[in-house]
């Protein structure tokens, strides 16, 4: 998994792109099959949609911690969880 781009503001507002793994489809569904997008950014969760059959799309939240804050990615198919991947997120005060 790899996040684009993986700093942005401690005030929110920074989409980020989730690309998975090519070996499989995560993110094909049926219109009768929800899947649920969660990302996590430090300990503040947010849905993501899905983009095509590999990318998701994440918007991060306000934040209340400068630095490196950790990142989790789940896909989930009702109780199940098909994919989970955890990362690192720079949140900034400045960005340029």
């Amino acid at each position: 998994m790899t996040l684009t781009p993986t700093f942005g503001s401690i005030y929110g507002g920074t989409p980020v792109t989730v690309t998975l793994p090519d070996q499989e489809n995560y993110l094909l569904t049926t219109n009768d099959v929800m899947i649920d997008i969660l990302c996590t950014f430090d300990q503040v969760q947010t849905r993501g949609m899905a983009v095509s059959a590999n990318v998701a799309l994440c918007v991060s939240p306000a934040m209340t911690k400068l630095g490196f804050v950790p990142f989790q990615f789940k896909i989930s198919l009702g109780e199940e969880s098909i994919f989970a991947d955890n990362s690192r997120f720079l949140a900034s005060k400045c960005i340029v």
